[in-house]
């Protein structure tokens, strides 16, 4: 009888009748109060009338009843998204830091809990200090705060500052000799920023001094070893690990282990192909050097397309982008190329996170794909073709392997968004006097380390590139790369016989670009590429990122391929 009655209610739920289902939801709890996929319901129903007390209450319900189910915790997820709660509720930790562990969920916890987080200590994570507080120190204990810098990259300031304080200040006390036990946590998991920022922050004159008392002691503790990682670049963290292994036996440190392996194994990657083209062998060096993006987790979509189709990913780097196409389109075979070996083995590890198995991975060259003997319904590349030394080659390249009834997504960099990257660059060559050839990583750390509160305030200073070196790289020192107008995108693919279909903008003032769109009223010709130089020539920042657009092969080159 009970499941009949929830049956009903669900049915209600799909019309929309909130009011009755939540009438007849509440006289199934009466007769089974333990019931959770009544609360569930329950909270669905709430959460689409807005009444977010009741929604998160009845979920929480679900979650004790159901002893923390998946779909359950997914709909915690929907209700605390849609709501946008500011305060702290410490009912929320515990089902948060489940969902956490699950890697389908994890991206999408980790806003909820900074959210949470900040209601909970605001003194510290609101308020601006310069030194290191009591409210700081709370918040080190914090697990979900450990959790969080272990787990996702740091994209503030505020943040960043209030790490380093708290590193300079644990260094201080470890070599005044008092014990810093209880700081354990917090130091493994910043360890875990420092690889995945590749050690971006710098270390002060006083900083040094102190890490070479720790050096120059023969009885090398695991905090001492923590907090040297904490304070080295990326090389030499794999290289202090590699001799110091022992220390780590623990479960405490397991994130950390797994992080260190993790990156070991990437940087041994013994992936084979043949790159002969001088320009790729350039590109393929640098992202050896410096794989791009650097990321730990990726939102999944729950959208699963049931047609199965042969796709490419031309230019996969190390995965980011692919995990959730792959995850989507789990009947689909995708074949996945890029230049470097470094990079593919990044990608490779995070399919085997997300269980991923109808990905294939060859190292080869954009211009070589037609050697695959492959034909493709679906094409991504972005952010990869302005990165050849001839860009019109790859694409034609492509536009080779692509069925006549497929699509391309293209992504190439924005000349007018890119514009005040220059300065920056030289700005940085002026603060290290020297050329482009001189940069180093220890100077772009040194760079950074200076920067003023007006500089930071700049929007190109808050993409979270800025945050970790192998992103800063990509953005300011890549030894090739081409931007482009508007107009010169509608040449290259009129050159490519290729025909575009709609843009699909990545904005970061989303308000700001809104208000242009609105006084540019949506018509016919929306889908242009002649409207949206209009709109970038309103708002210049509108493709920070990069122009992303769908493009097919122009009808006449359709027709050319079906002649006899």
């Amino acid at each position: 009888m009970t499941q009949d009655y929830l049956k009903a209610c669900k049915q209600l739920i799909g019309q929309g009748k909130y009011h009755e289902a939540i009438t007849g939801l509440e006289f199934i709890l009466h007769l089974n109060p333990n019931l959770s996929a009544a609360y569930s319901n329950l909270a669905i129903c709430y959460s689409n009338l807005k009444n977010w007390n009741k929604a998160i209450t009845s979920i929480l319900n679900a979650l004790g009843h159901g002893n923390n189910q998946y779909q359950d915790l997914e709909e915690l997820l929907n209700i605390l998204e849609k709501s946008e709660l500011k305060s702290y509720v410490p009912l929320l930790e515990k089902p948060l830091k489940l969902a956490m562990e699950l890697v389908k969920l994890e991206f999408r916890v980790i806003p909820l809990l900074w959210r949470q987080l900040i209601s909970k200590h605001p003194k510290a994570l609101s308020l601006a200090s310069n030194s290191f507080t009591h409210a700081i120190d709370l918040l080190l204990q914090d697990e979900v705060f450990c959790k969080l810098i272990e787990r996702s990259l740091i994209t503030d300031y505020f943040t960043e500052n209030l790490i380093l304080i708290s590193r300079q200040e644990i260094l201080s006390r470890a070599v005044e000799g008092d014990d810093i036990h209880a700081y354990l946590p917090f130091l493994s998991s910043l360890a875990c920023q420092t690889l995945l920022n590749d050690g971006l922050y710098s270390n002060t004159k006083q900083d040094r001094l102190y890490l070479n008392k720790i050096l120059d002691n023969q009885n090398t503790t695991l905090e001492h070893f923590l907090l040297l990682i904490c304070h080295s670049s990326f090389e030499e963290s794999l290289m202090l690990w590699k001799k110091n292994q022992d220390l780590f036996k623990n479960d405490q440190f397991k994130s950390l282990t797994s992080d260190l392996q993790f990156y070991t194994d990437v940087s041994l990657s013994k992936n084979k192909g043949i790159i002969n083209q001088k320009t790729s062998k350039l590109v393929q060096s640098f992202y050896m050097e410096n794989p791009y993006p650097k990321w730990k987790s990726v939102k999944v979509s729950n959208q699963v397309k049931t047609n199965e189709t042969d796709i490419l990913f031309a230019g996969c780097g190390t995965g980011q982008q692919l995990i959730d196409f792959a995850i989507t389109h789990k009947m689909s075979h995708i074949t996945a190329i890029d230049l470097s070996p470094t990079s593919i083995a990044y990608a490779e590890l995070m399919t085997k996170k997300y269980d991923i198995s109808n990905v294939n991975f060859i190292l080869l060259d954009i211009l070589d794909i037609d050697t695959l003997g492959l034909r493709f319904d679906y094409i991504v590349c972005t952010g990869v073709l302005h990165h050849m030394a001839c860009p019109s080659d790859g694409l034609a390249a492509l536009n080779k392997v692509l069925t006549d009834n497929g699509r391309m997504f293209l992504g190439f960099y924005s000349r007018a968004a890119r514009k005040s990257l220059k300065n920056i660059k030289k700005n940085i060559m002026t603060f290290l006097k020297t050329d482009e050839e001189g940069i180093t990583r220890s100077g772009i750390k040194q760079w950074r380390s200076q920067l003023t509160t007006e500089n930071k305030a700049n929007a190109w200073y808050q993409v979270s590139d800025f945050f970790y070196l192998n992103g800063l790289y990509d953005l300011l020192i890549h030894p090739q790369q081409i931007e482009y107008s508007i107009p010169e995108i509608k040449a290259l693919l009129n050159k490519c016989n290729l025909s575009f279909v709609s843009m699909s903008p990545t904005i970061k003032n989303r308000e700001e670009f809104k208000l242009i769109l609105a006084q540019n009223p949506t018509n016919k010709d929306k889908q242009t590429l002649d409207y949206w130089h209009k709109i970038e020539l309103r708002y210049p920042e509108a493709f920070i990122y990069m122009y992303q657009f769908h493009v097919v092969k122009s009808p006449s080159s359709v027709l050319n391929n079906k002649r006899p």
